[in-house]
């Protein structure tokens, strides 16, 4: 593996770090927004529609 490789994944691993130590607790909280609250809508097949 290369260095730039190497970076960018010591940057992912870390980074996933991060967010789930930000997320810690919240898995039982109830969502307090809707679908309707969303701006972008991702679909299945990776293309985004807006709601605008």
């Amino acid at each position: 593996m290369d260095a730039t490789k190497a970076a960018q994944q010591d940057r992912q691993e870390w980074s996933s770090l991060a967010l789930a130590f930000a997320m810690r607790g919240m898995e039982d909280d109830e969502a307090e927004y809707a679908l309707s609250d969303l701006e972008v809508v991702f679909r299945q097949e990776g293309r985004a529609r807006s709601r605008r």
